[in-house]
């Protein structure tokens, strides 16, 4: 599946002659062999787009001697292969006897039209994303949920790589990256959606090796290579029971995620969404903060008009919070901002201050500033940027 959001993009004029010829000369050579695409594809260079592709499976386990701490141990450690900061939550199942149809993982859509996924009676789910190249315009999210039900257990993989693309980008990264992609497809490289394929192997390996029976029942998109997908033996669920979207015939393919509509307009956005039940409290107070905070941005729109623009510092900010919210983070939350210092992640930090919502110098109940925090963990590259950030 790929969500495309393109603009058209006039800033590509403003960009340096030296960065435009070195895009276009590498484009332009990743192009030569496919003259009938040429045209769109100039478009696209030109303009400014953003793509996203979903990748969907399911595992079935058809025993329940399988130990469900190795699967989690197999997926865990195949996610961690590119996602450095992986999370393990651990849900309710449901009570025993299990059911006969285990459950599935939920895509529902979040505000600005980006897909968000919901377990429930989930033995354990894993997430993580992977923001090594978050710079360039590329990043991937990763999510796992193993369900139980009466024959064995079944595992639920999604994962959705975001990638910026167009000179009329507003990152000035993403240039360079698209000049190294249309390289790299040259050679059939492709781009970073195929680590998503080395995680999958990775996890296929693990359960071979543990002796863990398995069989990939699912799959989107189906014609991804090297996987066999063998027909689902389970008997369908009745409506009444289904945990699914709706109902499938029995000579129906097997259900796959479908495109989700991106909202356009700025009241699409900022349109309120139902409140999900059974929050912890940690995540029901950003819950509430993220309300207020859309509550104030409509009483300022409706207050300025429609005329309302942002300068550039505060474009810088929204920014950065965007990419902050997609990597997991808090732009507001500055226990993630030290632990992003004390591990030297620079990428992180950056994005930190450039969001603003932390003080840079403001001492927390132990007197420990950001500055100290990165000067007790030798982070001498961090102590220098925030030093030229102005902090004390």
């Amino acid at each position: 599946m790929m969500k495309t959001n393109r603009n058209d993009g006039r800033q590509a004029l403003r960009m340096p002659a030296r960065v435009h010829g070195t895009v276009l000369g590498a484009l332009l050579i990743a192009l030569a062999p496919m003259p009938t695409a040429g045209q769109e594809s100039m478009r696209d260079i030109m303009g400014s787009t953003y793509r996203e592709k979903m990748v969907f499976a399911i595992y079935d386990f058809p025993s329940l001697e399988v130990q469900p701490a190795e699967i989690e141990r197999i997926a865990l450690n195949s996610i961690r292969l590119y996602a450095r900061d992986a999370s393990v939550r651990h849900g309710i199942p449901p009570a025993l006897p299990y059911p006969a149809h285990p459950s599935r993982m939920q895509l529902q859509e979040q505000g600005g039209g980006r897909p968000r996924t919901v377990c429930t009676g989930e033995l354990f789910s894993l997430s993580g994303v992977d923001a090594s190249n978050a710079r360039a315009g590329e990043i991937t999210g990763h999510r796992a949920c193993l369900f139980p039900y009466a024959r064995g257990f079944r595992l639920n993989y999604f994962a959705i790589y975001g990638q910026q693309s167009g000179i009329g980008n507003s990152n000035p990264n993403v240039a360079a990256a698209m000049a190294g992609r249309a390289l790299a497809n040259l050679f059939g490289i492709g781009d970073a959606s195929k680590f998503i394929e080395k995680i999958l192997d990775r996890m296929e390996s693990g359960f071979k090796e543990a002796g863990i029976p398995y069989r990939l029942v699912q799959l989107h998109p189906a014609n991804m290579e090297g996987r066999t997908v063998v027909a689902d033996d389970l008997p369908l669920q009745q409506p009444a029971q289904a945990v699914a979207a709706s109902h499938v015939p029995a000579t129906a393919a097997p259900a796959q995620p479908q495109p989700m509509p991106v909202q356009q307009a700025v009241a699409g956005v900022m349109a309120a969404t139902p409140p999900p039940q059974n929050l912890p409290p940690e995540l029901e107070k950003f819950r509430q903060t993220m309300n207020e905070q859309r509550e104030m941005a409509r009483q300022q729109l409706g207050q300025k008009g429609t005329q309302t623009s942002f300068g550039p510092e505060q474009a810088s900010q929204i920014t950065a919070r965007k990419e902050l919210h997609a990597m997991g983070f808090q732009y507001f939350n500055r226990d993630q901002f030290l632990e992003a210092i004390r591990r030297g992640d620079r990428l992180v930090v950056e994005l930190f201050v450039s969001a603003g919502g932390i003080g840079l110098s403001d001492a927390d109940h132990n007197q420990q500033t950001p500055l100290r925090v990165a000067e007790a963990a030798g982070k001498s590259d961090i102590v220098t940027f925030l030093r030229e950030k102005g902090a004390k």
